[in-house]
């Protein structure tokens, strides 16, 4: 397919039960200076595993084939079954790499997308993010997601702290430094800032309260402290309000606020404890946990509390619904028995899909912004930690190694 041909792709022909990964091969890189062996190893290793993890590729082995020798010739390389070759032009000094990024159609020997990056050291694997970006839009019209982040809750420290690392578990580092228990993160939708539930134990009283970070500035406030639950929380998909669990006024309920903290309404009304609400961004709904019916399951409302229905029936405790980007798909977690698993539901259909099955506890599922992958926590290898996967449960990644890692949240990157 050229980049002319792109148009004709839609999302749900990719994700589709019938496509096959294309073969793409990543040639040897040719090299500008000496010292960029180190540069271009990781810049191959990178996009290879970006390509890879997108369901959307295969990598051909490139150890048969020449290296790139600096010149475009394509003809040593049509011979694979690839049907895309990538050619990288690479040169480093101790604290610059440059690198000349080109995507080609071996069958058309047309270039897709080319690229100059000239950068710190310290980010060639970004560079190769960036560029496995570009390729997924050019070819496919599909947003990347190499450059997104997940924050999630750790342990690590000995205290619960919000963390934040790049979508495939590299660069983890934390950002708060409270030492209070800090839950529940929820990126915004452009990945700038974190709101999450920490425990504040004042003469103002204590309790659960709502703080919003922003990441890359380091400032934040208050977004809500009345009562003395407040959890939960989950952007709207513009950006502009939260909805959150409060019990301000007595009963655990779904509530609404503008991001600056103002304007809260309340949605649900009852005996019943609701939680964890969960924005649809294609129309705006919210879906939530309610045990109204005896046992927790998950409903769905209009954003602004009105034509709440039931969605799940089947389980014995169905919380944690997390709707994909595109609206298409919820996942949720659901218990029978001693541990959680994951669940998918196809929303035009109703068809409910198992994503895991005899691994312990798996929770928290949160969409890739994509809409083809889930990251969630589970505790399989002993320690809840943070795992993704394709939302077809392939492609399974364990994120996080150190420590207890909950409430992973996925966002665009900068």
């Amino acid at each position: 397919m050229t980049q002319s041909q792109q148009t004709s792709v839609d999302i749900g022909d990719i994700i589709g039960g019938n496509f096959v990964p294309h073969p793409i091969l990543i040639a040897k890189p040719y090299l500008e200076s000496s010292d960029a062996g180190a540069a271009a190893n990781e810049l191959v290793s990178t996009l290879g595993a970006d390509l890879d993890y997108s369901g959307l590729f295969e990598i051909v082995d490139s150890g048969p084939y020449p290296a790139f020798q600096g010149s475009v010739n394509l003809a040593p390389y049509k011979s694979s079954r690839a049907k895309y070759v990538v050619l990288l032009k690479v040169g480093a000094t101790e604290t610059q790499v440059s690198v000349e990024a080109r995507f080609y159609d071996l069958q058309s020997e047309s270039l897709i997308v080319g690229k100059v990056y000239k950068w710190d050291r310290k980010f060639t694997r970004q560079i190769a993010h960036r560029f496995g970006d570009e390729i997924l839009y050019r070819l496919w019209g599909v947003k990347g997601i190499f450059t997104s982040k997940i924050a999630f809750s750790s342990d690590r420290t000995g205290s619960r702290e919000i963390w934040l690392m790049d979508y495939d578990g590299y660069n983890q580092k934390q950002i708060t430094v409270s030492k209070a228990l800090n839950l529940s993160p929820d990126l915004s939708p452009d990945g700038k800032k974190v709101v999450y539930t920490t425990f504040r134990f004042s003469s103002e009283g204590s309790g659960q309260i709502l703080v919003v970070y922003s990441i890359y500035d380091g400032r934040k406030y208050t977004f809500f402290s009345k009562g003395t639950l407040n959890s939960a929380p989950a952007w709207s998909p513009d950006g502009s309000r939260i909805a959150f669990t409060s019990n301000m006024n007595g009963n655990p309920e779904i509530y609404v606020a503008n991001a600056d903290g103002t304007g809260a309404k309340q949605l649900t009304f009852g005996r019943s404890i609701d939680t964890s609400p969960a924005w649809n961004p294609a129309s705006g709904q919210i879906a939530f946990t309610s045990d109204k019916s005896g046992n927790p399951m998950i409903y769905i409302m209009n954003g602004d509390g009105t034509n709440e229905r039931r969605l799940t029936f089947v389980g014995e405790y169905n919380e944690s619904a997390a709707w994909s980007p595109s609206g298409s798909r919820l996942a949720y977690v659901s218990r029978s028995g001693a541990n959680f698993d994951i669940f998918s539901i196809e929303m035009d259909t109703g068809v409910v899909k198992r994503l895991s099955q005899n691994e312990r506890s798996n929770e928290n599922p949160y969409w890739s912004p994509d809409s083809r992958h889930i990251t969630f926590a589970s505790n399989r290898t002993g320690k809840y930690q943070i795992w993704s996967m394709l939302y077809d449960a392939t492609k399974l990644r364990q994120l996080t190694q150190d420590g207890n890692n909950t409430s992973p949240s996925w966002a665009a990157g900068e």
